[in-house]
This record gives C-alpha cells, sequence and structure tokens, in this order.
C-alpha cells in the first residue's frame, strides 16, 4: 500500500499528481488531519460549489450523475449517520454506502460513482477527534479528488454543527486505483450532448449559428469517462437533412463520432488503454477541426 500524508488537503492533492503522473497507483492511502474548521483551507474552497453539486439530493442536469442522488436514495444516510454517533458515539455502524452489487452487475461501463462506502465515527481513545473515512474503486487525482475532498469536508461541516466538542478531523481516503487524468470534465455533460435534448441545437442548425455550433464541439473535445454519442450523431442527422450540401463538414463529424464510438468500446475492455489516449487526441483532433470548419462557414455567410 502507498500513503499520503499531509495537513492540508492542497499538499496532499499535490503530492498524489506527483506519485500517479506517469502511472496508475494501486491501493492508494491518503490521510489529511486538520484542526476545526477546515473550512480555513483556502485550496478547498474553490471546489466547494463543484462539492455541493455533487452532494445534491437530486442530480443538476448538467452532470451524468451526483453522489447525492445515491445518498438520499432511501433517505438522508449522512444525516443518519450522524444520528447513529449522537446515540452511541463508539458506534461502527455508521456508515453511507452508495451502491449495492445489483448497480455494479447492471452498470456495464456506463454510469456508476467511484465513491462507494463513506464512514463516519468519533476516535475511541479521544472523542474530540472525528475520522471520516471513504472508499474509491477508482480515483482520478488531478481534477476528481479536490472536489471529493470538498465533499468530504461539507460532509464534516454537518457532523461537528450537531457534535461541537469535535476539535480536529482525520479525513482517510483509500483508492483502489489511483490514476492522473489532466482535463476531465468531472463527468458534467457536454453542452453538445445537453443542447441535443433541448432542442437548442436543431434550432442553430435551423438558423445557420454555425459558430455556436464550433464552441459546442469544442467543448465536446474534452476527455469524457461516460461516453454520450447521442449529440453528435444528432447533429449529423440535422446537418444532413438541413445542409446537405455541407458534406465536408459532415464526413468530419462522421469521423468524430466513429472515434466516440471506439473509446466506448475500448472503455468495456478496460479504462486505462493506452489506447483510450490515442484515440481521444485523434477525436479532439477531429472535433477541432470540425470545429474550425463551422468557424469557416459562418465567416462565408457574414
Amino acid at each position: 500500500m502507498t500513503d499520503v500524508q499531509a495537513n492540508d488537503f492542497g499538499t496532499a492533492v499535490s503530492k498524489c499528481k506527483a506519485l500517479c503522473q506517469t502511472s496508475p497507483v494501486n491501493n492508494l492511502r491518503i490521510s489529511v488531519t486538520c484542526e476545526i474548521p477546515c473550512s480555513t483551507d483556502g485550496f478547498i474552497d474553490q471546489y466547494i460549489n463543484d462539492a455541493r453539486r455533487w452532494q445534491q439530493a437530486t442530480r443538476p442536469p448538467e452532470l451524468h450523475f451526483n453522489h447525492g442522488e445515491y445518498i438520499n436514495r432511501h433517505g438522508d444516510a449522512i444525516q443518519s449517520a450522524i444520528e447513529e454517533l449522537k446515540k452511541k458515539s463508539t458506534s461502527n455502524r455508521a456508515v453511507v454506502t452508495l451502491v449495492d452489487n445489483q448497480n455494479i452487475v447492471t452498470s456495464g461501463d456506463g454510469r456508476l460513482p467511484s465513491l462507494l462506502v463513506i464512514q463516519i465515527g468519533l476516535d475511541a481513545a479521544d472523542s474530540t477527534t472525528l475520522l471520516i473515512t471513504a472508499y474509491f474503486r477508482a480515483l482520478e487525482v488531478s481534477s476528481f479528488l479536490p472536489v471529493n475532498f470538498a465533499e468530504l469536508q461539507l460532509i464534516s461541516n454537518r457532523v461537528v454543527k450537531e457534535l461541537p466538542v469535535i476539535e480536529r478531523c482525520i479525513f482517510t481516503v483509500f483508492a483502489f486505483r489511483a490514476h492522473f487524468d489532466r482535463g476531465n470534465r468531472l463527468l458534467h455533460r457536454s453542452q453538445l450532448d445537453i443542447s441535443h435534448t433541448d432542442g437548442t441545437l436543431s434550432q442553430l442548425v435551423l438558423d445557420s449559428k454555425f459558430t455556436e455550433i464550433a464552441v459546442l464541439l469544442e467543448d465536446k473535445s474534452q476527455t469524457e469517462t461516460i461516453i454520450d454519442i447521442k449529440g453528435i450523431d444528432f447533429l449529423i442527422t440535422e446537418m444532413s437533412q438541413r445542409h446537405s450540401e455541407l458534406t465536408e463538414v459532415c464526413d468530419i463529424l462522421r469521423i468524430a463520432a466513429a472515434d466516440l464510438r471506439k473509446i466506448q468500446q475500448i472503455r468495456s475492455n478496460g479504462s486505462h488503454s493506452r489506447i483510450i489516449s490515442t484515440t481521444q487526441r485523434e477525436l479532439k483532433t477531429n472535433l477541432m477541426k470540425s470545429a474550425q470548419e463551422f468557424r469557416k462557414l459562418d465567416r462565408r455567410i457574414k
């Protein structure tokens, strides 16, 4: 097991990024000890808003899923854990599980939280020390870990509010496999995929708003762990029907769509294949190329 220890979240994240820079790290344990209030950690402030979205009981529309919808599907599991500690300060049952085996078996390569379990408790030898421990089946340390730490801090704030004797908190994160993936979009849905569901994309094609479509394609070029092909397929169909003369643009879009399907297929067999990185670069090139072509179309019209 590889250990990372720190007295603040920023240092912990920096150490993890350095460890995972060249290859994934198996069985990583990260421990951060901080005095209450932990909110004085300036590093984590920039991730609090994202953390709140991830903790919302109802999934925000811009996310593929969030942790809150799993935590709250049978009621407020965090509050239940707090109540357990209020009844029995040394309890080992203040546990929050986000998924069951059925979720895992039926997930394929689709939506499934990496965060599986959170346990909170008080140190049996020192009731002023709060322990918050989380287990991840996989952990991306560049983009996701800071938000995950911010989520755990939000949980600690809730506990401290109801158990004011707490003076310090030890956050411990276990990751079966930790990896570094710069540029990940934090499981946010791309604007292209959002816009095709609300009618925006269809209207942009109808009105020949090609620069705005280019912006959507540039956003889609970011690395995704959940592959959504519906937006680009919809764009190809709309362009073919309304602008059938623009065959070159549609051909580039079809190549990008094929790249997305290839990544989806590769991911179904393994999440860390080098072929994924290569295909992702090809996808980015083709999406950016198609965006350039759309911008050229707008300049011609003007």
